[in-house]
C-alpha cells in the first residue's frame, strides 16, 4: 500500500517532503506509528496539496485507532485526487 502512493509521488516532490514521506514508512514499518505520524504531519505542512501526505496521514491514523481523524485524512487525500484508489478503499 505505502510503496504505490510513495512511487507516485517522487518525481514531482521536494526532497524535504521526500524525506519526511521516508522517515514516515521506516517509523511505520518498525512499529513506532506516533513517530510515523508526527512526519506524516511534517510532509502534509510542507505539501498541503499532496494526496500522499494525507493519505500516509490517515494510516497511521487508523493504526493509532483514530478512525475518525484518518476518515478525514483519507477524504482530503481523495478530493486532492479522486483516483487515489488507496484512499478510496480505505473510506471502505
Amino acid at each position: 500500500m505505502f510503496v504505490a502512493a510513495l512511487v507516485t509521488l517522487l518525481a514531482l516532490a521536494s526532497p524535504e517532503f521526500v524525506n519526511k514521506l521516508e522517515a514516515g514508512r521506516s517509523q511505520f514499518n518498525a512499529g513506532n506509528t506516533a513517530g510515523a505520524l508526527r512526519a506524516f504531519d511534517e510532509a502534509a505542512k510542507l505539501a498541503p496539496d499532496n494526496p500522499s501526505a494525507h493519505y500516509f496521514r490517515g494510516v497511521a491514523l487508523e493504526k493509532l485507532g483514530k478512525t475518525a481523524d484518518a476518515s478525514a485524512a483519507y477524504r482530503r487525500a481523495v478530493a486532492l485526487d479522486p483516483k487515489f484508489a488507496e484512499a478510496q478503499n480505505n473510506l471502505g
